[in-house]
């Protein structure tokens, strides 16, 4: 069985992937959401259990990228007293973060005199710890003190866990070094493009879908996203989490993957995929409905409290809704749904749900 929960993440995302077999539970989390995530919102819990599980661990911890909407929980965990060191190395296996460091060397240039300005600042443990503030600490460093090595997460890549394959799509080589590039000059604001009507009707949106602008973040273009994939026996599962990644690299990277033989489709045999976690929590900044031309999904997870970027999301939505079927699915973690659809909401209220709980793949 496998189940998926989404976690409050404010504008953000943390979801927690559990893959139950008979002789094994394996566990994938996937960013961390915002501090109160951790804190407040049920992941500190979650976590707690699983560590204190004699069977069950962090198999694989992914950060997609350094957003704080992304990674605040994960800083929260590793600046958490009452979770010393020791139980991090032993329950958490294998952790993907394209650190600054990491896209430095795979970039090939000799580390900058001011990569210490791009980590990602931690607050020191009170207890027990050997490094003082004034020394400076980092999520980086706090990986490393777990014995955890970290190594680039890039597009085409592939990995296997179990009966579990993940087919990385973002970022491709481009991305990685445009954010190399411009990381110290970059001002980034996290959520863009939230200007327009948010009134405005879903379905004048669809029938007048012929807007595509594109998200210009570097951190959200080097966003990891990627295909989880589960075979054994007469199960096959498909997730596809989009983090804040770019429609464009994903749409390149499943038709080189195509070209490969790595991944078997036409526009007559799409790709199925059992849910996908809309990019970017839903903005249509960064989906584009060629990728519906390729892939057969019906579920669709939208991860927003529906408090910034409020016109891009709904616009996404529309695309969604007026490129499928009628019988898909949108799953949201907040219970935000007539604010998004308005007077309208009656009419799309059959497709639309609210999970609050684990939902099953």
């Amino acid at each position: 069985m496998i189940t998926l929960k989404s976690f409050k993440a404010d504008e953000g995302d943390c979801f927690l992937v559990k893959v139950k077999e008979e002789e094994k539970t394996y566990n994938i989390l996937i960013d961390g959401g915002k501090k109160d995530t951790y804190l407040e919102n049920g992941l500190k819990t979650e976590l707690l259990n699983i560590f204190n599980s004699e069977i069950e661990k962090i198999d694989l911890m992914i950060l997609t990228h350094i957003h704080d909407d992304h990674i605040g929980g994960i800083k929260a965990l590793f600046e958490d007293d009452e979770i010393p060191n020791e139980i991090l190395e032993k329950k958490i296996d294998n952790i993907w973060f394209n650190s600054a460091k990491i896209i430095s060397d795979y970039c090939k240039v000799p580390e900058i005199n001011n990569i210490k300005g791009r980590e990602v600042e931690l607050n020191p443990k009170s207890i027990g710890t050997q490094i003082s503030k004034s020394q400076g600490y980092t999520l980086e460093k706090a990986i490393k003190d777990i014995n955890k090595k970290l190594n680039i997460v890039k597009a085409l890549d592939e990995y296997k866990l179990g009966n579990i394959r993940f087919i990385v799509l973002s970022p491709d080589e481009k991305r990685l070094s445009d954010l190399h590039e411009k990381w110290p000059d970059i001002n980034s604001t996290e959520i863009s493009g939230s200007g327009g009507d948010v009134s405005r009707l879903i379905s004048d949106m669809i029938n007048k879908d012929n807007y595509h602008p594109t998200d210009s973040d570097e951190f959200n273009g080097s966003s990891i996203s990627f295909i989880m994939e589960y075979k054994k026996n007469d199960i096959e599962k498909r997730i596809l989490f989009l983090g804040d990644s770019f429609s464009e690299i994903n749409l390149n990277s499943l038709n080189t993957l195509k070209s490969l033989g790595k991944l078997k489709y036409n526009s007559d045999n799409k790709l199925i995929i059992d849910i996908i976690k809309l990019s970017h929590h839903g903005s249509i900044r960064n989906f584009h409905e060629k990728i519906l031309d390729i892939i057969d999904c019906k579920k669709f997870l939208i991860s927003t409290n529906f408090s910034q970027n409020k016109y891009s999301i709904k616009r996404g939505i529309a695309r969604v809704i007026g490129n499928c079927d009628e019988d898909i699915i949108l799953y949201f973690n907040y219970n935000k749904i007539y604010e998004i659809f308005g007077t309208e909401y009656e009419k799309y209220k059959p497709i639309c749900r609210y999970v609050d709980e684990k939902l099953e793949v």
